[in-house]
């Protein structure tokens, strides 16, 4: 499903039974398609799907660490866009790994 756009992805999982606001969550955690508004769902996932291609090793590189992931994260990855909940994700991950803000 990697050639899929958001918008023919959508398509894809209201064809298979899912409800029209599972949707829209999953079609805008990638914002291809500039849904606005925004449901509060995909800017959680937004984060979490970030954060967790960090943290994996890939072909192209190794994983980083928490604290470089959520650096890259916040200053880098999501650096131009409105995500409504990184600063509590921020606090939530760095509190959860002890990290002193």
């Amino acid at each position: 499903m990697s050639d899929l756009t958001a918008l023919s992805s959508k398509e894809f999982l209201e064809k298979l039974g899912f409800n029209e606001r599972f949707c829209r969550i999953c079609e805008g955690v990638n914002r291809y398609s500039g849904l606005n508004p925004r449901e509060p769902e995909s800017d959680i996932l937004e984060l979490v799907d970030n954060l967790g291609g960090l943290l994996l090793n890939r072909s192209d590189r190794v994983s980083y660490g928490m604290q470089q992931a959520m650096e890259l994260l916040v200053n880098k990855n999501l650096r131009k866009v409105d995500n409504r909940y990184i600063d509590l994700f921020k606090e939530f991950i760095y509190k959860e790994e002890g990290v002193l803000l």
